[in-house]
Parts: C-alpha cells; sequence; structure tokens
C-alpha cells in the first residue's frame, strides 16, 4: 500500500519575528504605565483641588479681611541753609545740608569719606548745591568764602575739598568725590552741581548742617549772598 505522505514540520519562527514581537509586548507595558502616571496626575489633581476648596479659600465665601499695611509713614522735616543771589542777568540758589538726613548715619558717612578723600585733618563733610536758575546766562562759579555759624554762635569756614584733600592717598571713590566738587565750574541755564565742603574740627566736632543757623558766601563770581536755615520735608 502506497503511504501517505507526512505532514511538513511547521518552520522555526524567524528572528524579525521575535523582535517584532518583543517590541509589541514593550508597548502594551508603556501603555499601561503611561495609563497609570494619568490616572495618579488626576487623582492628585483632585486632591489638591479639594485642599484649596476647603483650607485656603473662605469657608464662608465672603471675601477676605482687609489687611491695613501703612504705605508711608510721617515726613521728617530737617533743617538747611538757604541762599539766593539775584544779580543782573543771572539768579543762583545755594542750599547746605547735611550728607544724610538719620543722625547716627550721617556722622559714620562724613568719617568714611573724609578717610577716602585722604583728609588727614578730623571734621564734618557736608553738601553743597549749587542751581542757575537765569534764564539766559550760564552761570561761571569760581568758589569764595563759606562761612557757617551755629546756635551756639560759633562760626566755622568751609573749605573746598581741592585744598584739604590729598589725591594721591584717597581711594578710587575719593578721586571720583574730589572731580565733582571743584569749586570752579560752569552751569548751563537750569543745570545744577552737589559738591562737598569740609569744616575742620577746631577741638570739637562741627554741629550738623542742621544745627547751623546762617551763612555767607562772598567772594569769587558773585556778590555777598546769605545764608538763612530753612526746613525742609524730607521725601517731597
Amino acid at each position: 500500500m502506497q503511504q501517505e505522505p507526512k505532514a511538513q514540520e511547521s518552520e522555526p519562527a524567524s528572528a524579525n519575528d521575535v523582535a517584532y514581537a518583543e517590541a509589541a509586548r514593550d508597548a502594551s507595558r508603556a501603555r499601561l504605565m503611561l495609563n497609570f502616571l494619568v490616572i495618579l496626575s488626576a487623582a492628585a489633581s483632585s486632591v489638591f483641588l479639594v485642599y484649596v476648596l476647603t483650607r485656603v479659600l473662605p469657608r464662608n465665601g465672603g471675601d477676605a479681611a482687609n489687611v491695613d499695611v501703612p504705605t508711608s509713614v510721617a515726613q521728617a522735616k530737617v533743617g538747611v541753609l538757604r541762599g539766593q543771589s539775584t544779580e543782573t542777568a543771572r539768579e543762583v540758589a545755594f542750599e547746605l545740608r547735611d550728607l544724610d538726613e538719620a543722625p547716627g548715619y550721617r556722622d559714620k558717612y562724613s568719617e568714611k569719606l573724609r578717610e577716602a578723600l585722604g583728609i588727614e585733618r578730623p571734621g564734618r563733610l557736608y553738601q553743597l548745591t549749587v542751581r542757575n536758575l537765569s534764564k539766559s546766562e550760564p552761570l561761571v562759579f569760581n568758589g569764595g568764602t563759606l562761612r557757617l555759624r551755629d546756635k551756639a554762635g560759633r562760626e566755622h569756614t568751609a573749605l573746598w575739598l581741592a585744598s584739604v584733600a590729598q589725591a594721591e592717598r584717597a581711594t578710587a571713590l575719593g578721586r571720583m568725590t574730589l572731580a565733582q566738587s571743584e569749586s570752579v565750574f560752569t552751569l548751563a541755564v537750569g543745570e545744577r552741581r552737589d559738591l562737598l565742603v569740609f569744616v575742620e574740627s577746631g577741638g570739637e566736632m562741627p554741629p550738623a548742617a542742621e544745627e547751623m543757623v546762617n551763612g555767607t558766601l562772598e567772594g569769587g563770581s558773585l556778590k555777598k549772598v546769605n545764608l538763612e536755615r530753612a526746613e525742609v520735608t524730607i521725601g517731597r
């Protein structure tokens, strides 16, 4: 009898088929992990929303109580010396004040600047502001003699920095301050110049500018200018 042919044995799976199956399993696991992370994120968001609704926002739904935060404080007034020259065709204003309005800080600041300028003599620095209020004429300022008188009746002569500072011993800050405080300069119409002057100690420290009652500035390019005490409001 003729024998029936045996069924052919299946060929082993190719390498490509094996790789495809493994990739499919990896993709399935990645989808499961991604779905898990999405569910976890949604749960965390729900918990946070419940916390905000129950803890952060007012439970009664009303507006939060107003918080009284002061936006300003009472403005302090300090004393300065002011004067004005109204010569023909030009008008110049002067103001002498302390380096800072805070009593404790201005003393330390003056001392630091004195050292930075290389000034060996003890004393105090003040700020002198010169404004050209003329409407048509430039101002050529040539210094002069600045005298001050305090509440005790003592007189003090203010010195221009060029006569007391030592540029070779000054720091970078001191040299810059010295350059800005030259006593000879020109101001165009409407311009101002802030410079420092120095009063040497005569046994005791000169008083602050707000303790001065009057003064004079004479010589140089202007006639005698009287300086009188005035009170100004800080911050205005």
